[in-house]
């Protein structure tokens, strides 16, 4: 296991829950997050209903029909795109802020674009997991929000600790702390308000546990799916989850955009595989190279995605192409973007 200290990032934007997910969008690539319930119309439709029977009938007829692709090509198309959209805020949050958003199915909502990707997530709730280093957590109380609790807990407040729930009962009341008095974070974008608040239902002790609550939820959110997507083709586990693994080692990378290292999103990857093991064991491996004196990661997925029966050609990270293929790829793909351009 990688020590946190070795692997940590420093946090960025911790304020509200909408503030997280801000903090963290650059991360997100082409896809956005937002907090709280989207409005019906215009693709977006609730997790539950996407995974029913029926849903995930409907969304693999749109995949087959738009791309005339076949079970096995919607079916892994529909893995990575939807996994994607669940694991790249949960993952990037987890590495940028130490928070995880709660990825209960019920309290999510996915929008779904043209050809059947997905291109955004709604996290109806503002439930999330954090650390008790939090700010959310260390901040102090104010003296009426003290007295309450103290007449709650019949006694005493030892502890300058809030509850789940606080910052929902009192937004204008209590707000983080400035970043001069937590000098390892990067600044309060704005405070915990009405507007954006956040309900904290887990705070635990370090780095480690967290990860594996990131490991669980993410595992808990997809195994569902994966069940019930495997009869509708002939891929097996390694395949499905292969795809969900490299959308995960993707959305680590991808975190170099907002923390500006080149080496904490695959130490954080590598720390989350070692414990996402199984059932994520065909996870990605990685193609390190220098390119114009900078140092890049690439990646190896550990499945093939299949696209190559609609395009007729294999992805840059398809474990069918040659590393010296790949890395010629990746730096023609870093020079189009430009600055700050990633091999990912």
């Amino acid at each position: 296991m990688i020590p946190a200290q070795n692997c940590a990032t420093r946090p960025v934007g911790l304020a509200g829950f909408g503030s997280t997910l801000r903090a963290v969008a650059p991360a997100l690539d082409h896809r956005h997050a937002i907090a709280g319930s989207p409005e019906p119309a215009d693709g977006w439709i609730d997790a539950t209903d996407l995974r029913s029977p029926a849903g995930l009938d409907a969304a693999l007829g749109v995949i087959r029909d738009h791309h005339q692709a076949s079970a096995e090509v919607a079916v892994s198309y529909l893995t990575a795109w939807y996994a994607a959209t669940v694991v790249g805020p949960a993952v990037t949050a987890f590495v940028l802020t130490r928070r995880i958003p709660d990825l209960d199915p019920a309290g999510i909502s996915v929008r779904c674009r043209e050809g059947g990707w997905f291109d955004a997530t709604a996290f109806r709730t503002r439930r999330m997991t954090i650390m008790h280093s939090d700010p959310v957590l260390t901040a102090p109380v104010p003296a009426r929000i003290a007295s309450e609790l103290i007449t709650q807990a019949g006694g005493p407040v030892t502890e300058q600790v809030l509850p789940a729930g606080t910052y929902d009962r009192y937004p204008d009341s209590v707000g983080p702390p400035d970043s001069a008095s937590y000098p390892d974070s990067v600044g309060y974008p704005e405070g915990i308000t009405a507007d954006d608040p956040i309900e904290v239902v887990e705070a635990v002790a370090d780095v480690e546990t967290l990860r594996a609550r990131l490991v669980s939820q993410i595992v808990g959110h997809l195994e569902p799916v994966l069940a019930d997507l495997r009869p509708r083709a002939r891929l097996g586990h390694a395949a499905l989850w292969g795809a969900v693994a490299a959308q995960c080692g993707r959305a680590f990378l991808l975190t170099e955009r907002v923390s500006g290292d080149p080496h904490a999103g695959r130490l954080e990857a590598d720390a989350f595989f070692a414990s996402a093991s199984p059932p994520l064991r065909a996870r990605p491996t990685w193609q390190q190279f220098v390119h114009r004196g900078r140092p890049y990661t690439g990646m190896r997925r550990g499945s093939c995605c299949l696209a190559h029966r609609v395009t007729a050609e294999f992805c840059t990270a398809c474990p069918f192409v040659a590393a010296e293929e790949r890395e010629n790829r990746l730096r023609e793909w870093i020079d189009t973007q430009g600055p700050g351009g990633l091999a990912v």
